[in-house]
């Protein structure tokens, strides 16, 4: 998780003084548990760092019950 943040984390101070808007795409599940350890995303942490979240919902990733 802090190797994808502190990626995310450069990529946004040397984007900023450019203008540009950072965004990523995130494992649906990873929004709705506090820190998705398997998948190395943890949507708090990463949060702090973009403009934009956008995350990306398979069927597969949710039970149908």
């Amino acid at each position: 998780m802090d190797v994808i943040t502190g990626f995310i984390k450069y990529s946004r101070e040397q984007l900023e003084p450019l203008g540009i808007c950072v965004s990523v795409d995130i494992f649906g599940y990873a929004a709705s548990v506090p820190a998705a350890e398997g998948i190395g995303q943890d949507f708090i942490k990463i949060s702090k760092h973009v403009d934009i979240i956008v995350p990306m919902i398979y069927p597969s990733h949710y039970s149908t019950s």
